[in-house]
């Protein structure tokens, strides 16, 4: 089950390839969601200072020909330091298993290949933005309506995380 948040959920996409900043900007506002770009790690920064989000989308090559996601996984690890309640999602279309577990190890919440399904990008956004919003919600000392509550045990309800629960002896995760 997907928390609905009171107030759109704020992403930020990360990634220097106009035609996917294109993309997420025709899909990603009709589904309730308020898109801030940046095609470099510097413009992520002028965001990040200017207004709080909820999310962070987030690339992991910036250079010409570039495939090891080492640029990524630094800006990563320098957003989780600057403010540990922001969620970052990971998107790449070269890297592997490999470095989705480097990027999982260094803070990212999720990870999504490129080309992505929509459904499958807008149901994770939705999750992180939710995980997001709870983290700074509880670090202020307020709740949004609808969000989780800490007696709700999962903010989101994925296909991966369905795995899980099923697999699991846990009585309120099975009342889910």
């Amino acid at each position: 089950m997907i928390r609905t948040l009171s107030t759109p959920p704020v992403i930020l996409f990360v990634d220097d390839d106009a035609d996917v900043q294109q993309a997420a900007a025709l899909l990603l506002p009709r589904q309730g969601f308020v898109l801030r770009a940046a095609r470099t790690p510097e413009e992520a920064w002028s965001v990040l200072a200017a207004q709080a989000v909820d999310a962070v989308l987030l690339d992991l090559n910036f250079q010409r020909n570039a495939t090891t996601g080492a640029e990524g996984l630094r800006l990563l690890g320098e957003i989780v330091a600057y403010n540990a309640d922001i969620s970052v999602v990971v998107v790449t279309g070269y890297s592997g298993v490999a470095v989705a577990v480097a990027a999982m190890r260094a803070g990212a919440v999720d990870f999504v290949m490129k080309p992505w399904r929509n459904d499958q990008l807008v149901a994770t956004l939705h999750e992180a933005a939710a995980l997001g919003r709870q983290r700074r919600d509880a670090k202020a000392g307020t709740t949004d309506a609808g969000a989780a509550s800490p007696d709700d045990p999962f903010i989101g309800e994925s296909h991966q995380m369905r795995r899980v629960l099923d697999r699991t002896i846990c009585g309120p995760c099975k009342r889910m």
